[in-house]
């Protein structure tokens, strides 16, 4: 399990809506049992408060509950009991040093170094009044959290439910019968390859390719594993042909409903 434990002033604008969000995130991906999220402050200005009433609106406007959630103050103890504690800024994050007599393993963050940004704040709402972008700027960070690869996860689930979609629209208005099981299956593993061909992030937060994605075309892997297990060879041709590097192009219904989910999805990946 990993454990998490964001950290901002006062507990109740940023480091909750750390919280709540990255919860939301991990709630939908179907992995609460591996995630331990919660969030504390540095203050003891706040303590027992609940979240803020208008960061509270912002959140339940992105359909986010936090009800429930009081401030507490940050502990000594929470060094050993978390695996990683982030501050939303570096105030924070020198708190939180002198608190712990410095970082000696490492589990200090900024929030935004999870967005490519390591020395910038996240917006602090108390002072800009603007909550939204306190919402974006923590949206952001928490979304690219290379821990839980929610990209993939979203995407994939956006793109299966986008085709099916799709395959109701073309079967009631051309009458044209989709083999859904077969694109359920195609959906869900168009992209698996990329937790092979990819192993990491550089200082932009941009994903590199490991040795095996360099050497390969996208999609190759997640095809040669399916004919290892004895999948369709239709199933094997939708996933290695649906990169835009292959120059297959077979006039497979599934794929082409694959296709446009796919793209669809990856055009509006965001939270």
């Amino acid at each position: 399990m990993t454990k998490i434990l964001f950290v901002c002033h006062g507990n109740i604008c940023r480091s909750p809506a750390a919280e709540f969000v990255l919860k939301e995130l991990v709630r939908r991906a179907g992995l609460e049992e591996e995630f331990e999220i919660g969030s504390a402050a540095t203050s003891t200005e706040e303590i027992g408060n609940p979240v803020y009433p208008p960061m509270r609106r912002v959140l339940s406007d992105h359909g986010i509950d936090c009800t429930g959630k009081t401030a507490r103050q940050i502990r000594r103890a929470d060094y050993d009991n978390y695996d990683l504690l982030i501050g939303m800024d570096e105030e924070n994050l020198w708190n939180m040093r002198r608190m712990f007599h410095g970082d000696a393993e490492g589990k200090l963050h900024n929030m935004l170094e999870y967005a490519g940004r390591p020395h910038d704040a996240v917006a602090d709402p108390w002072y800009t009044r603007d909550f939204e972008r306190t919402w974006d700027d923590v949206e952001e960070a928490a979304f690219s959290y290379e821990g839980l690869d929610l990209t993939l996860i979203q995407h994939t689930q956006s793109t299966v439910k986008g085709a099916l979609a799709l395959a109701d629209i073309i079967d009631k208005v051309q009458n044209i019968q989709v083999d859904r099981d077969l694109l359920i299956l195609a959906c869900v593993l168009h992209d698996v390859s990329k937790l092979v061909e990819y192993c990491g992030y550089d200082e932009n937060h941009v994903a590199y390719k490991s040795e095996e994605g360099k050497a390969y075309q996208h999609a190759f892997l997640g095809a040669a594993k399916a004919v290892e297990m004895g999948m369709p060879t239709k199933l094997v041709t939708i996933i290695l042909s649906h990169t835009k590097q292959s120059n297959i192009d077979p006039h497979i219904i599934e794929l082409m409903l694959l296709n446009c989910a796919d793209k669809a999805s990856a055009a509006s990946a965001k939270f």
